[in-house]
């Protein structure tokens, strides 16, 4: 067994339930105008939203592991400049920093702010919105890695 499997598999079952739920709170609830009292698939959103935070942290950690084991690659592409030659990871790496930062910003402002405000509710919204446009993104450079990949893992 390789090094990384186990991470890159639970990366792979933590992501797979952080864009389905991601999408499902996204479609049903931030776009389809679903009250969040609603179930969708026998859950509400307060349910869904559970359960994706609670596999982004999950999600975030794995990644950071992942990176970690993969420090020395990272540090050798921008040391001999082979970023070109790895565009796909690197734009990946972006990607995923600020899907989370945006993401983090937005659940933490929620958790300081709640609705305190017509100010703070937008700040958060703004917040939410960029992160579904580049969750979107995001999802499409992780099938990309993982498939191109699936021999090795």
């Amino acid at each position: 067994m390789k090094r990384n499997t186990g991470i890159n598999i639970g990366l792979i079952i933590v992501s797979l339930t952080t864009i389905l739920t991601g999408f499902v709170i996204q479609l049903e609830y931030h776009m389809g105008g679903i009250s969040p009292a609603v179930e969708t698939w026998g859950l509400t959103y307060n349910n869904w939203s559970f359960f994706h935070k609670l596999s982004i942290v999950f999600f975030s950690l794995l990644t950071l592991f992942h990176i970690i084991s993969h420090w020395k690659w990272y540090k050798i592409t921008v040391i001999k400049k082979l970023i070109s030659k790895n565009k796909q990871t690197i734009i990946l790496s972006v990607i995923f920093i600020l899907t989370a930062i945006t993401g983090y910003i937005a659940w933490f402002a929620g958790l300081v702010n709640g609705a305190a405000s017509s100010d703070a509710m937008l700040f958060r919204k703004t917040f939410i919105e960029i992160h579904d446009k580049i969750s979107i993104i995001l999802t499409i450079y992780i099938i990309f890695h993982v498939v191109k990949r699936m021999k090795r893992i």
